[in-house]
């Protein structure tokens, strides 16, 4: 995990305007103990980060101005509550450029609709994920997000 910080500066990314020179990674899901997981992981690979158990409306998401996002697929009883979000995003000028990591155990589905994935540019990493892969997609998609100007 020491690497993912250098990995991210290696290709310039403390220049790009992330505050504190470490990325705000939003992380949306409803299990807790996935939230606390994925707090850790991010904290020692030097993230800043914001824990949420629901989907947040854009205009609270873009408040908390995220460098990404890590998203669970299935949030609760509502299947569409994160293609909602995502697709929010992507409506959206201040965040349609932020990275979403699309993170799930209902791996079937997530090789389903790995095209729309692509066509909305997100990422997905099945759940239970290999630590390497998830902090290496994470620092890809990261090292190619540019913030808007204001």
């Amino acid at each position: 995990m020491g690497c993912f910080l250098a990995r991210l500066r290696g290709v310039g990314l403390g220049a790009m305007g992330m505050a504190e020179d470490r990325p705000h990674v939003v992380v949306v899901d409803d299990a807790e103990e996935l939230r606390i997981l994925f707090a850790a992981i991010l904290a020692d690979a030097g993230c800043r980060t914001t824990l949420l158990a629901a989907a947040p409306s854009v205009a609270e998401l873009a408040e908390l101005v995220p460098d990404g996002v890590v998203l669970d697929l299935l949030l609760g009883d509502d299947e569409d509550a994160s293609w909602r979000l995502v697709e929010a995003m992507r409506a959206d000028p201040r965040l349609r450029p932020v990275p979403v990591v699309i993170c799930s155990a209902a791996t079937p589905l997530l090789l389903r609709l790995d095209d729309r994935f692509a066509e909305m540019g997100v990422v997905s990493v099945p759940k239970p994920f290999d630590l390497d892969d998830f902090l290496g997609s994470l620092a890809a998609v990261l090292a190619e997000y540019r913030p808007p100007t204001a």
